[in-house]
């Protein structure tokens, strides 16, 4: 088995206690994947946003 050194197989840069707080508490169960943020950075710099103006957008899995 590899050393982990304390970091999350499943988020390299989270230590695992990190990881585990997420799953307990976050929505998703998960941090967002890179795919997800991606697709709402796409949309944001899209006309489909056009009309949108001075808003947070959270893609944060309801974590935060």
């Amino acid at each position: 088995m590899a050393e982990t050194h304390g970091l999350s197989d499943n988020h390299p840069l989270l230590a695992a206690s990190t990881y585990d707080i997420v799953k307990m508490h976050g929505a998703l169960g998960r941090l967002a994947r890179r795919e997800e943020i991606a697709a709402v950075t796409a949309v944001l710099v899209s006309d489909d946003a056009s009309c949108i103006t001075g808003r947070t957008i959270g893609a944060d899995g309801g974590f935060f």
